[in-house]
Parts: C-alpha cells; structure tokens; sequence
C-alpha cells in the first residue's frame, strides 16, 4: 500500500535494527520502556488474524531471536509480546506489527500505559542503544 508508512523502512523512523527478508525492527518512537520495539513484517496485512500463515510462521520463528537480543541490551528478565488490532484495540498504524516491551517495573509500564507511552530517552541514550541492538545481531 502506497500509504501505509511500515510498507517503506525508509519511511520509517525508529532506526533499523534488524532486519530479514521477512521483518525488520526498529525501536518505538513512542516507548512505553527503553527498548520498546516494533517486529514490522514486510508485507502488508491490516490486522494480526490477516497474516499469511507462512509469513506467520516465519515472524515467529524469528521473534527468539529477537527477543534475546532485546534483553540482553536493556538488561531485563520480562517483556511484554503485544499485538494491538484494529481501532478498538488501539492500532494506530494500519499495518500488522509486534511491541516488545521490556518490563523494569510493573508500575512502569501501567504509568506509561495510562499516559499512551511516556518513557523519554535521555543524553543520547536512543542513539546508544539503538547501536547496542545494531551490533548485538
């Protein structure tokens, strides 16, 4: 789709720091916690349960990855896997994409959660960890 902004990487902000044929990852640009990322599939499909199953399975056999990569920079033992679908469901981009949340603290999250994301990096503290995840895969 012509429009839709996670159809184009290089419309993307965020940083890529992963990517495959299948996906790419970048951070949030609207974080619940440092780290916060988006598993972006490249093809497009609206909403979780419109993937391509052999797309799905790919994501998926991805996501371990991933998600290893993520703790291992930010130094967490818990994350949060979200898929947001549809208005109701608070997607804001049209496009099928996967949070990785890591967790610090349960009230952080529930702030940032109530506030529709509110962690702020600080003293290039994104560009740092953006470089981290870079180099990490």
């Amino acid at each position: 789709m012509d429009d839709c902004i996670f159809c184009d990487p290089s419309r993307v902000e965020g940083g890529i720091f992963y990517e495959s044929d299948n996906l790419y990852v970048v951070l949030s640009t609207l974080p619940f916690t440092r780290g916060h990322s988006l598993v972006i599939p490249r093809r497009h499909f609206e909403l979780y349960h419109e993937v391509d199953s052999d797309l799905m399975k790919k994501v998926v056999e991805e996501m371990p990855r991933i998600i290893k990569g993520v703790i291992q920079i930010t130094d967490v033992q818990s994350y949060n896997i979200i898929n947001n679908s549809g208005i109701d469901g608070n997607q804001t981009v049209n496009h099928m994409h996967i949070h990785i949340i890591p967790r610090y603290s349960r009230e952080e999250l529930r702030r940032a959660m109530i506030s529709n994301g509110s962690y702020q990096y600080m003293n290039g503290d994104r560009e740092r960890l953006l470089e981290q995840l870079k180099n990490v895969f």
